[in-house]
């Protein structure tokens, strides 16, 4: 294995309330919006991840601890990849997507 680099972060309490150095969270609409070197991904036209590091987005977006709270991952930190759909919910009527179940990912 290859070893890799990791910054270390300080806890970080301003006004007494904890900040997590990879995101900020606005109460406007309780998104998480990350920032990288100190700039929202808003202000950012593109950012390219170096040294092997991938960004994980989880499979429920709306309620994943993915890339969005814990950062990059290092390559040599992935055991494997998604193939398929397993199993896929209507979230409205918790009825199951029987289309979407068993089908190959791209």
């Amino acid at each position: 294995r290859r070893k890799g680099t990791r910054e270390v972060y300080n806890d970080y309490f301003p006004n007494g309330t904890w900040v997590n150095p990879w995101s900020a969270s606005i109460k406007d609409e309780d998104f998480q919006f990350l920032h990288v070197e100190g700039k929202s991904i808003n202000e950012m036209d593109s950012y390219t991840i170096k040294q092997d590091y991938y960004w994980a987005m989880g499979d429920n977006r709306d309620d994943s601890l993915d890339s969005r709270f814990w950062g990059f991952v290092p390559f040599n930190h992935i055991l494997g990849e998604a193939l398929f759909v397993y199993f896929s919910l209507n979230m409205e009527t918790w009825i199951p997507r029987f289309n979407r179940i068993a089908t190959v990912l791209k």
